[in-house]
């Protein structure tokens, strides 16, 4: 598992990670050895929420 740890580190120079309350995301820019950008982005929850609920379309069903 290390080695991978080694290899992957070798290949991100950074990653910038922001977070954008309007939106409740959390964004995250992987700058790539080769020059290449990959962007995440991912929702945040709010307290006592989980990623695990039935959607309100579903519950209507």
């Amino acid at each position: 598992m290390a080695i991978k740890k080694r290899i992957v580190g070798c290949l991100i120079q950074e990653i910038v990670v922001t977070r954008d309350e309007k939106d409740r995301t959390v964004r995250a820019i992987i700058h790539w050895t080769g020059g290449v950008h990959t962007e995440l982005t991912v929702p945040l929850f709010r307290p006592g929420e989980s990623r695990r609920q039935t959607t309100r379309e579903a519950s209507e069903i």
